[in-house]
């Protein structure tokens, strides 16, 4: 989306914000913050997975760990984690604190726990291979959004790559990779915390994030990378045409 300067803004991540690598005390605290919420939400999914039984209203005989609720326990926790290593390692942009209360006080927790939701409703139904797929679709998503921008930010730590547009691992093969990682991880999770129509239900949580990204975030980064590498990024998007999914789009 187009600001009134000219700049591009994906909900609360716009180019300004982006730009600004001079950290500072706010961001950091925003970052700690960041952290902060995002542990809560991990202990808020972990005690409602582990308590609440929602068909039948609580019962102390019907909690505890079934299979299902620990690997969807294990999915948010891997999600949490994942996001706190970026905030605190790989993203040098700056934390606006519309972030923090939309995404980190309102969508994260609200789509984490959808998930658990669906998953307790499902606590007595047999894990399957199907559930199983899920599980590890989630896993291979979240390898496809973290280890390129791991590498992405080894590469770029290095003094003679310093003002140089990063190319390399699967971003050889679209410019957005970790976005696509990112949907990719939400339906496998969707998948894993509940089968008859209960994955149908949560797959929400991929589809409003793949709309998001596919019609803000991709437009607004693409701009900030454009403006940043000039030539570097004209001759990489000829190089490599595609933005989320190679072949299509």
């Amino acid at each position: 989306m187009e600001t009134s300067d000219g700049l591009r803004t994906a909900f609360f991540v716009y180019t300004e914000a982006r730009a600004d690598k001079s950290g500072g005390t706010t961001n950091k605290l925003a970052t700690i913050l960041s952290v902060v919420l995002l542990l809560i939400t991990n202990i808020i999914v972990a005690l409602q997975l582990y308590w609440f039984d929602y068909g039948d209203g609580y019962d102390a005989n019907d909690s505890g760990w079934c299979i299902r609720c620990l690997a969807c326990l294990i999915l948010c926790t891997v999600f949490v984690a994942r996001v706190t290593v970026q905030c605190l390692y790989f993203w040098d942009r700056r934390i606006t604190w519309e972030e923090i209360v939309v995404e980190k006080m309102g969508i994260i927790p609200a789509s984490l726990c959808s998930l658990a939701y669906g998953c307790v409703q499902n606590r007595n139904v047999p894990i399957g291979m199907v559930d199983v797929f899920g599980f590890l679709l989630s896993l291979a998503g979240t390898a496809m959004n973290l280890i390129p921008e791991a590498k992405r930010t080894a590469w770029k730590a290095k003094p003679e790559n310093k003002g140089k547009l990063y190319t390399g691992n699967l971003f050889q093969y679209c410019r957005r990779v970790n976005y696509t990682g990112e949907i990719i991880a939400f339906i496998g999770h969707a998948i894993i915390c509940g089968p008859r129509y209960w994955w149908l239900i949560n797959m929400w949580v991929a589809f409003f994030m793949g709309l998001g990204l596919v019609f803000y975030s991709v437009p607004e980064i693409e701009f900030y990378l454009q403006r940043r590498y000039g030539a570097q990024w004209e001759t990489y998007c000829k190089q490599v045409p595609w933005k989320m999914l190679p072949g299509v789009w």
